[in-house]
């Protein structure tokens, strides 16, 4: 009768924790921290793939102001956009020996008469380092803004790059910088 019991015992707890469980199996369920928290391990691994998920299609990235008509012909005005984003990002990625990105969200907010849009105030260090011991560093104060695209489910729509100029390199320049090859 033990034999019997215990197994039964077991699966009733199984059964009733799935069935106080928040959402449904295949759900998925992803918030603005989750996003961020996806976005930061992604930098951090170099991971292309977890990185382009946290985005939606029509993702746009502010560049810097005082990087505005940047150091080349090349250097986009002010905006890039998704394809540019992943570009970046993916030559940032295969050219530095590491990547270690410090995020703290400061702030997650929703905007005035808009719940389906959240802004994420956060402060940044990011350093890319190559195999010979040199690298660039930004840090400062970044503004992502999240959307939900499905019930549940955030994404990461628009992120605008307020970093401090102080150590000559701004995130928009880090990102660029790799994909010129000039590093």
């Amino acid at each position: 009768m033990k034999g019997i019991l215990l197994p039964a015992l077991s699966w009733g707890i199984v059964l009733f924790a799935a069935a106080c469980s928040p959402t449904e199996p295949g759900v998925v369920q992803r918030d603005c921290q989750d996003v961020m928290d996806q976005f930061i391990m992604a930098y951090n691994e170099m991971d292309i793939e977890n990185y382009s998920d946290c985005f939606t299609d029509d993702f746009v990235f502010n560049v810097h102001f005082d990087e505005w008509y940047g150091p080349s012909p090349s250097y986009p005005d002010s905006v890039w956009y998704l394809d540019t984003e992943l570009m970046y990002a993916q030559a940032l990625f295969e050219a530095a020996d590491s990547v270690s990105l410090e995020l703290d969200v400061t702030s997650i907010e929703p905007f005035p008469g808009d719940s389906s849009r959240m802004r994420i105030s956060c402060e940044f260090d990011v350093k890319a380092m190559l195999f010979d011991l040199t690298g660039y560093r930004a840090m400062g104060d970044a503004v992502f803004t999240a959307v939900e695209v499905s019930d549940g489910v955030w994404s990461v729509s628009e992120w605008t790059d307020y970093s401090q100029v102080k150590e000559r390199c701004t995130w928009s320049r880090l990102k660029w910088v790799f994909y010129e090859g000039t590093p």
